[in-house]
């Protein structure tokens, strides 16, 4: 199955990859060392994963943070911005 990367749903993006993978959603906690059920509610979009899952679950998957987590802010651009804006 070849995955479309622009999902209308980031959260399908991660199962189709996954699942692309052969991966159950247990295999994929126990990489990531978190429960299967804390896989599935970041899949349903009920829960996320810290930055450092975000990004070892992209490295896993083959794809960025940002492909998978869209609504993650870039923290360093968002300081730095801040930082001269102030002055």
């Amino acid at each position: 199955m070849k995955v479309i990367r622009y999902h209308y749903n980031p959260n399908q993006l991660m199962i189709d990859l996954r699942k692309e993978r052969d991966m159950t959603q247990q295999q994929l906690a126990d990489e990531l060392s978190v429960s299967q059920t804390m896989v599935a509610e970041v899949e349903a979009g009920r829960k996320q994963f810290n930055e450092e899952k975000q990004e070892s679950i992209a490295y896993i998957l083959g794809a960025t943070a940002k492909e998978l987590f869209p609504e993650r802010i870039d923290r360093r651009r968002v300081n730095f911005k801040n930082k001269y804006q102030n002055n």
